[in-house]
């Protein structure tokens, strides 16, 4: 496993921003579990980029990059239903969709830790 420190990270922020958007908190742009579901999307984005991404180009049909994809579209749904107010079953509820998110991006990267299985 390569890079633990960008999974202690990835789960650093997940926490921190579940706990910040679940207590009600105010906290910069962060009012809500709403808000916080979305930036924590925008920052999962952004953090898939820098680690699962790397399947994508190794091995595109590896199971392991087939469960970063089916996490990615989970991702991808609770960012849109938080965005544009959808009542989508499960990830409709801002809190709901917070900790799906959170546990998504966690298990994301710790997929990621993997990629030197597949990258030589």
């Amino acid at each position: 496993m390569k890079n633990v420190s960008l999974l202690v990270v990835e789960a650093i922020i997940s926490v921190a921003l579940i706990c910040l958007g679940l207590s009600g908190k105010q906290f910069l742009w962060i009012r809500s579990p709403r808000s916080a579901s979305i930036t924590l999307c925008a920052i999962g984005f952004v953090l898939c980029m820098a680690s699962v991404g790397k399947f994508i180009s190794a091995a595109w049909n590896h199971p392991l990059t087939i469960c970063g994809y089916i996490l990615g579209v989970i991702l991808l749904l609770s960012m849109i239903a938080q965005i544009f107010g959808m009542k989508v079953p499960i990830v409709g509820k801002s809190e709901t969709a917070l900790v799906i998110i959170g546990v998504c991006i966690i298990f994301k990267g710790f997929i990621a830790r993997f990629q030197g299985i597949l990258v030589k």
